[in-house]
């Protein structure tokens, strides 16, 4: 198998390719402390990936807007890796 052809993503890709495509709402929970961040990716093509990731502390004393932000990022991060992945391995294209 030749890896010529193989498409690589580096971390500073997918930073470029969520800055560009990646929407997202945050919002606190409503019940509990924490927070929820409803997410779409948008493929070249105009088809939507829609998705929910959340963060919620252990102590909820320790809940905080800012750090659930952040937690929340990091979970769409990993979760658009594998999204772009498939897309290149089905169209041969990079993001």
């Amino acid at each position: 198998m030749s890896t010529d052809n193989i498409i690589k993503y580096t971390p500073e890709d997918v930073q470029r390719i969520m800055a560009e495509r990646v929407r997202v709402n945050y919002r606190s929970a409503t019940f509990k402390a924490g927070m929820i961040a409803e997410y779409c990716f948008e493929y070249p093509n105009g088809k939507i990936h829609a998705d929910v990731v959340c963060a919620f502390p252990v102590d909820p004393a320790n809940a905080d807007y800012d750090n659930g932000v952040i937690v929340c990022n990091k979970k769409i991060e990993a979760q658009i890796w594998p999204l772009i992945g498939q897309y290149s391995l089905i169209t041969g294209e990079k993001l």
